[in-house]
């Protein structure tokens, strides 16, 4: 059988969720095979040469096949397109102010960051918190209303993080899935793109997915 655990994660530590409790979940699924967001180079320095990653998830992952014998395939290989860091700034600059414009938003990171700190990854993990993390919309919304100058390219920027990554990263899934019988796979990769990922994995149903690992 051929069966992907898919793991939303945070890029940071926040409460319970952290290295530690990712390490624990690894343990428990017991993967042969470690799909993660991350670069071949990144995987290379961090699994080749050992040096220690900056990310809770690499120190989890580095930590996991230290101790057991599992696959890491880095699946986040597509380019940043050149003017990837101009786009980032000016819609970080969009949101950054605090106003009655995207007040919505910012008390639902709150809302975020408590539940995360408190529920763990297994939280996260859920489809209450597919249906509570609404802050893609609400960042469109905002921008649609009030800074409708920068809409192109915010859906530039979108388009790049969510569409374009997500999409290499799935063929890369697939054309190693289609090689192989069977495999016990996680693969660990940011909170936020779990809603947009199910739906394009959907799409292929010769694997057996684990979606809500919080639910369980």
């Amino acid at each position: 059988m051929k069966k992907i655990t898919l793991i939303g994660t945070m890029h940071k530590e926040i409460g319970k969720c952290n290295g530690n409790i990712l390490y624990d979940i690894l343990e428990k699924i017991k993967p042969d095979v470690i799909f993660e967001e991350t670069k071949k180079y990144k995987n290379m320095l961090t699994y080749t040469w050992g040096i220690d990653p900056i990310s809770p998830e690499l120190r989890a992952i580095q930590k996991y096949v230290q101790n057991y014998n599992a696959e890491c395939i880095p699946v986040d290989n597509l380019e940043k397109p050149g003017n990837f860091d101009e786009l980032e700034k000016i819609f970080a600059e969009a949101i950054m102010d605090k106003n009655e414009g995207n007040e919505e938003l910012y008390e639902l990171f709150d809302i975020l960051q408590e539940y995360m700190s408190i529920n763990g990854i297994e939280g996260i993990n859920t489809k209450y918190f597919d249906n509570l993390n609404k802050k893609n919309e609400l960042c469109e919304k905002y921008i649609r209303n009030y800074k409708i100058e920068i809409l192109d390219r915010y859906n530039e920027y979108k388009n790049y993080i969510y569409s374009q990554r997500e999409e290499i990263m799935i063929e890369l899934i697939y054309n190693y899935a289609n090689k192989k019988e069977c495999f016990n796979a996680v693969f660990v990769i940011g909170v936020d793109h779990r809603v947009t990922l199910i739906e394009r994995l959907n799409k292929y149903s010769n694997i057996n997915y684990n979606f809500y690992y919080g639910d369980n």
